[in-house]
């Protein structure tokens, strides 16, 4: 049994097996690999198959790697049928935490696609804030591949901020959307903060059926907190300054990146928190939670 491998892409020569107990697994989205495997078929020691997969999941850590059959199967009448199989490499459940240092303050920021670590980041957001949840103000922005076509691309990233706590979920990479951020977005005691965030709300909804309760458009509530309608058409960095008195750097080159890749770099993971804690910090300051007559 041999292997040769190329970024974080495993290529595989493996003796025949059975490989039934492997059917059925539930996959992500990932990068596959092709093999076949010629007759005669039989069974081989599944375990050491697994117990390989296992070593070289460690080594490519927090990456794991399974294979999956495809029909047709050998059968009594089809003994010879070759047997296709797909080696799975994918780092979807990755998941790191990060300090941002922004210039103007320090984010702790949590990078993942893994449901269970949106789990935990919630879980602690409504602990922490569980005596003033009525008033919870949450910093939300969304990332995609910039499209120079009539089609945009789907939400790669979704970003969600309170205090100083970012959460930054590759959602495209997400083998599903945990039911805890529909029940956190949905619930409307809280009030989501962003520029431009009806627009957002709208296409995270429309590609993931995930409803924004309560939105608040900072621009609009600038304006009318400030008493300066220009502030309504103001970006980010233009209320930044008067709402907070801080500079914030948007540089075009991360704002037109691939905001789809398996890996973000630094510094679009400290452009997606920027976004995420400066709308926040613009929502607190402008008390977001109140009417707004």
């Amino acid at each position: 049994m041999a292997y040769a491998f190329h970024k974080r892409l495993f290529i595989w020569k493996l003796e025949p097996f059975d490989a039934h107990t492997l059917l059925n697994r539930h996959l992500l989205h990932a990068s596959a690999l092709h093999t076949v495997l010629q007759p005669p078929l039989h069974s081989r020691k599944i375990t050491s198959l697994i117990s390989l997969t296992s070593s070289l999941s460690l080594l490519l850590s927090p990456s794991l790697l399974f294979p999956i059959l495809s029909p047709p199967f050998p059968n009594a009448e089809n003994p010879n049928l070759s047997l296709s199989f797909f080696f799975f490499v994918f780092t979807a459940m990755a998941s790191q935490e990060i300090v941002i240092d922004l210039d103007f303050d320090t984010v702790l920021a949590v990078v993942t696609s893994d449901p269970s670590a949106v789990d935990s980041w919630i879980s602690d957001i409504e602990r922490i804030h569980r005596r003033r949840l009525d008033r919870l103000v949450v910093g939300l922005d969304v990332e995609w591949r910039p499209s120079y076509s009539y089609h945009r691309n789907p939400v790669a990233v979704l970003q969600l901020c309170v205090g100083r706590r970012c959460l930054v979920f590759q959602i495209l990479y997400a083998p599903y959307v945990p039911r805890s951020l529909h029940d956190f977005l949905g619930d409307d005691s809280y009030t989501f903060v962003g520029v431009g965030i009806d627009k957002d709300a709208e296409k995270i909804e429309q590609e993931h059926d995930l409803t924004v309760e309560n939105t608040v458009d900072l621009g609009a509530l600038a304006a009318a907190k400030h008493g300066m309608n220009r502030l309504r058409y103001a970006g980010l960095k233009g209320l930044a300054k008067v709402v907070l008195d801080v500079d914030i750097e948007k540089p075009r080159e991360v704002t037109l990146s691939a905001w789809d890749s398996w890996n973000l770099s630094f510094q679009q993971i400290r452009y997606a928190v920027t976004d995420a804690f400066v709308s926040f910090e613009m929502g607190r300051v402008l008390e977001a939670w109140e009417p707004n007559d």
